[in-house]
């Protein structure tokens, strides 16, 4: 069981695509709500994720009282802005060995320091370089890709292999500020450049390639190991089994007395009338939140197929 919490909706940065871009929360996060302290306590999860808006814009309370009550890893996703501010204020925390950090960054001009300000590759290399310095270790990152960055995705690849890191691959999602879906046809053709290239050691996706799991998703099992949570503006628990498709709205209307016991769970329907015979149905079914969007492309299911020998060559599980 996988659990991502989001700790705040607060922001700090002005992205133009932020899935969760839509949230918005005055609030201050000081301490662990007792209501996802009871789905931690419940779920059990074998590993957390503390995502955002910027979770470093919740106090360093939070944070100290979920690993109070779990002895799962911990993983924070943050653009670390808070942090390059004030870093004595993190760094008791993330030097925690169950505490693990990874952050963001891409090429473009989507991703913004401030509204006036693009993160650019400089700013990017000076956060890693203090992190570095003053925790030991310098974090993975996650890239999003889009139209406007496409042409430089193994950029991203050779970055972190500059830095001695790893980066993640993201196709952009039609979720939270951004509208449109870059589709995953494109990501295989991204993906395949990575493994031409023999980048994968600084690719954060190996393994889930080969095991069928999130963000390639064959496996049928996100549904059932999988959760996502945080409280809202409106003070009220917010429950779901993934992160974007929560954001969307979509929801799990009470929330489990237990954990989950993982099990493939099939879609209710499919992107088109012939994928039960199609060998990609899965990669391409099993993930819901790719599922709905997929369904808007006319060439998705054509474009995949071309791509079959590619899938099988690498052995991602399909």
């Amino acid at each position: 069981m996988h659990l991502i919490i989001k700790a705040t909706l607060k922001c700090n940065f002005n992205c133009t695509f932020c899935s969760a871009g839509l949230l918005k929360s005055s609030k201050i996060t000081e301490h662990l709500d007792d209501r996802i302290k009871e789905r931690v306590l419940k779920l059990k999860p074998d590993s957390i994720t503390v995502a955002g808006g910027d979770p470093l814009l919740a106090k360093p309370t939070f944070f100290h009282e979920l690993l109070a009550i779990t002895g799962c890893p911990i993983g924070i996703v943050s653009n670390l802005k808070d942090f390059y501010l004030y870093p004595y204020k993190w760094r008791k925390l993330f030097m925690d060995p169950r505490i693990s950090v990874c952050t963001s960054f891409q090429y473009g001009n989507a991703r913004k320091w401030d509204k006036d300000t693009v993160y650019n590759e400089e700013k990017f290399i000076e956060v890693e370089t203090l992190f570095n310095k003053e925790v030991g270790y310098t974090p993975s990152f996650i890239a999003v890709i889009s139209k406007e960055n496409e042409d430089r995705a193994i950029d991203h690849l050779l970055l972190a292999k500059k830095l001695g890191t790893k980066c993640r691959l993201n196709g952009l999602n039609a979720v939270g500020k951004s509208s449109s879906y870059y589709p995953r046809y494109k990501m295989i053709d991204i993906w395949n450049q990575i493994f031409e290239r023999g980048l994968q050691e600084y690719c954060m996706e190996i393994e889930p390639f080969k095991k069928g799991n999130c963000p390639f998703d064959s496996n049928y099992l996100c549904q059932s190991t999988i959760r996502s949570c945080w409280i809202d503006d409106k003070d009220e628990l917010i429950y779901g089994n993934c992160e974007d498709l929560t954001c969307k709205g979509i929801r799990l209307q009470d929330p489990e007395e237990d954990r989950p016991i993982p099990k493939r769970m099939l879609p209710k329907s499919f992107i088109n009338k012939d994928c039960k015979l199609c060998p990609l149905c899965a990669l391409c079914n099993s993930c819901y939140a790719n599922q709905l969007q997929a369904f808007n492309v006319p060439e998705y299911c054509e474009e995949m197929k071309k791509r079959i020998p590619i899938i099988k060559k690498w052995g991602w599980k399909i």
